[in-house]
């Protein structure tokens, strides 16, 4: 039997979004491997059997059958010759049926694949932009984050093919649980996927506002690698008005550990210095990692009673991962008891009010996060819900197939949150905050208002206590 702590070592390891390829390569290479309509089939009925092999349970996200038509007539349709590229333009459309971040068809490495197209002299999209809730593609700023006069202007037209257009293109073969979810990926790696479906020309020439703009493909690093390999945009401390303070965590995903856990220890201790009460957690843009970054460098100076980050599990015994007693494609299911205890003696313990701000781009072990914090009453869950689910899949395990390079990943285990109910199914916050990608603060600023009404509805009752107490003869 699979122990919970086994299950821990063995990773609940979460990456949002591991798209995926090796392939992918700089648009200065003239051609890509072509591949034949064997290859392509071949490929395809191997990305299904690894699924099938690994998934403890596909209906969990997908309509099964659905799924199953769309793979049969896929199979069918598929002709080569086609380059990666194509290939992937065929099998991604699976993903939106799959319906979980952690299942997809993608490209095995496309930080490194984008990197090495910028080294080369290629070029991206030249704007980050944001699919809104009206699914218009609205510029945020410049590719990498610089100002433009054109943000919060919606694009109509790319190189002559209307944005609504390229829109659902696009996003028929996004990953994620829901269309919300899928279209924030998709906002956040709008430059990658452009690339991929319709290539990195030069020059762009945009319809924004009625006016054409003419403009060169940008050779900036996009704010969502940035915020991934630069620590300081990955991690942030500030102080607000009043006793509050916001600590935002981008990723729970980072090399370098012990630095995370210095910079938490030393926020901590200015929470402490300062009189901080009110400490606002931002993983709006969390898109998960390893769950020890939250236990070891957040939750240790928050947590006041035992807790776990999740109550259950359901197991697929994949190679590798096979416990005494138990056969390669046996389903497992158990319970996780083990309690993680509270640090109640750590000289910086907090014991201020907690707000945990969730957002579209909130996933895996940042859920499991959030579930921990909702379950156990750490603090009050901010921020929009019904975007992704609260049971997450993870154990990921990935396979190159065989033709393409291409590579399907699949989850390997599912987890009930901490309380043990399954609804809802999706994150829903204890307060809904709006979340305005051209105006992140506002968010911020709402909870503030939300703290401080709270507050003032609690100094009465306080008040009232202290008198009774006062007023109460001795004993």
């Amino acid at each position: 039997m699979i122990t919970a702590r086994k299950l821990l070592t063995l990773g609940t390891t979460f990456f949002l979004g591991i798209l995926c390829t090796a392939q992918a390569i700089a648009q200065s290479i003239p051609a890509q491997k072509q591949l034949s309509t064997d290859q392509l089939r071949q490929d395809l009925a191997y990305a299904m059997d690894s699924i099938r092999a690994t998934h403890p349970d596909p209906s969990h996200s997908m309509d099964e059958v659905a799924f199953n038509e769309q793979e049969e007539q896929m199979a069918k349709d598929v002709r080569g010759p086609l380059d990666i590229d194509q290939a992937w333009r065929v099998f991604a459309k699976l993903n939106p049926i799959m319906a979980d971040g952690h299942l997809l068809i993608g490209y095995s490495d496309w930080v490194a694949a984008t990197k090495e197209h910028l080294h080369n002299g290629g070029v991206l999209f030249p704007f980050e932009v944001v699919i809104n809730d009206a699914g218009k593609l609205i510029v945020t700023a410049k590719l990498g984050g610089g100002s433009t006069p054109y943000a919060g202007r919606a694009i109509s037209s790319i190189n002559g093919i209307g944005a609504d257009e390229v829109t659902k293109t696009l996003l028929a073969r996004m990953h994620g649980d829901t269309t919300v979810f899928r279209s924030s990926l998709l906002s956040n790696r709008w430059w990658f996927f452009y690339w991929k479906m319709y290539g990195a020309p030069e020059r762009f020439d945009i319809v924004i506002g009625g006016s054409t703009a003419r403009l060169a493909g940008s050779d900036a690093e996009p704010v969502y690698l940035a915020k991934r390999s630069v620590f300081d945009k990955a991690f942030s401390f500030k102080k607000l008005l009043g006793h509050a303070a916001l600590l935002t965590v981008n990723t729970f995903s980072w090399a370098d550990r012990a630095k995370f856990y210095a910079f938490t220890g030393q926020v901590f201790k200015e929470i402490k210095d300062e009189g901080i009460d009110v400490l606002i957690v931002d993983v709006r843009q969390n898109g998960g990692g390893d769950d020890d970054m939250w236990m070891q460098g957040i939750l240790r100076y928050i947590a006041d009673k035992p807790y776990r980050w999740a109550s259950g599990y359901e197991k697929k015994v994949t190679p590798g991962h096979v416990d005494a007693g138990q056969q390669v494609g046996e389903i497992v299911r158990g319970h996780i008891d083990r309690l993680i205890q509270p640090q109640l003696d750590d000289p910086l313990h907090y014991s201020g009010k907690l707000y945990l701000l969730v957002g579209r781009q909130t996933y895996s072990s940042a859920v499991l996060f959030s579930n921990t914090v909702q379950d156990f009453k750490f603090g009050t869950v901010a921020g929009q819900g019904g975007v992704v689910r609260t049971a997450q899949t993870g154990g990921i395990q990935s396979f190159t197939l065989p033709n393409s390079g291409l590579t399907v990943t699949a989850p390997r285990f599912i987890l009930t949150r901490p309380s043990g109910e399954a609804m809802p199914i999706f994150v829903e916050p204890d307060v809904r905050v709006t979340d305005d990608p051209l105006r992140p603060m506002a968010a911020v600023e709402e909870v503030l208002r939300i703290a401080g009404a709270e507050a003032a509805q609690q100094t009465p009752r306080l008040e009232a206590m202290k008198r009774r107490t006062l007023a109460s003869p001795s004993r």
